[in-house]
């Protein structure tokens, strides 16, 4: 954990899994402070003709559901492709209309 209490993913591939079923693996992803909150940012993994290669990507941190940590873009990359439906997330927990009200309608304070 850095001195913000947040994780340090200095180095590594993270995927995550954000609330609403996305998902996206970044690489060299920080932390950086965006308006009242903290946002996930890195450069996408995936390969060269994917349409977001070259771009940088954020996810607001609050809205993660949960992220797995890889050492480096090899082991990442090992990984998705030695068993591909075990690399897959599991689907999100089905949520009913009063959770998507309150998750979107009460205000969460960032660290």
């Amino acid at each position: 954990m850095s001195e913000k209490g947040l994780p340090d993913f200095s180095g590594k591939v993270v995927f995550v899994q954000l609330l609403n079923g996305q998902n996206w693996d970044l690489t060299e992803p920080e932390f950086e402070r965006q308006g009242n909150g903290w946002m996930l940012v890195g450069k996408p993994s995936y390969g060269e003709d994917h349409w977001t290669q070259g771009t940088i990507i954020g996810v607001r941190w609050r809205y993660v559901a949960y992220y797995v940590v890889f050492n480096s873009i090899e082991e990442y990359q090992a990984r998705r492709t030695e068993n591909t439906e075990a690399a897959k997330a599991p689907e999100p927990p089905r949520l009913g209309w009063l959770t998507r009200h309150l998750i979107r309608t009460t205000p969460i304070k960032d660290a």
